[in-house]
């Protein structure tokens, strides 16, 4: 019999949730800007997508973002794979919804080439305002899920309460992507080993 899989949420700070259109206009997406409880990193996480298409639940760090397109030439139109360094998983509408969640944010602007855009807006500076933002929800990842005890609001491990084995998402879609976390962004008030 196997035992089932222990699941430990990460918390992080929900300092914005809002809806994006796609980049085709066609629905939206529900996205949120999280920090770590210590207030040193941004990430950006898609929440869910009106339309059909699947995408992987994780979370993504601004700063890996930035770098995905470091190497982009200013004014240069680029297309959003350059985002998909930034997941572990390989849905193909990862980078797109991000790039939708980029352009409604003022960061991403399109440019008069199609599916092209351009790097707009001050990054550092909606940096700075998402880990200056006071008011914010704890967010754990991953969320909790039906199948999952709530014991994990407490920051203890959860574990499914079926003895079943969960049957293998093959699809690749909307599933949840464990994310490693530095040992010193748990920690709250812990800078010493941030840059």
């Amino acid at each position: 019999m196997n035992s089932p899989e222990t699941i430990v949420q990460t918390p992080y700070r929900k300092v914005i949730e809002a809806r994006a259109p796609t980049l085709s206009g066609s629905s939206g997406i529900r996205y949120a800007v999280l920090t770590d409880p210590g207030r040193s990193r941004v990430f950006l996480t898609i929440l869910a997508n009106e339309g059909g298409g699947n995408f992987n639940r994780e979370i993504v760090a601004f700063d890996d973002i930035e770098e995905a397109i470091a190497d982009q030439p200013a004014e240069t139109p680029f297309g959003v794979k350059v985002f998909r360094v930034a997941f572990i998983g390989k849905s193909n509408n990862n980078a797109g919804f991000l790039a939708a969640v980029l352009v409604h944010a003022g960061l991403l602007m399109p440019s008069e080439a199609k599916h092209k855009y351009l790097k707009t807006g001050d990054w550092p500076a909606f940096e700075a305002a998402a880990l200056a933002c006071d008011e914010a929800e704890t967010f754990l990842f991953p969320p909790t899920l039906p199948e999952v005890e709530q014991a994990a609001v407490t920051g203890g491990a959860v574990v499914p309460e079926s003895d079943k084995p969960e049957k293998k998402n093959r699809r690749g879609g909307n599933r949840l992507i464990p994310v490693e976390v530095a040992p010193s962004e748990t920690a709250e008030g812990d800078d010493a080993d941030h840059p």
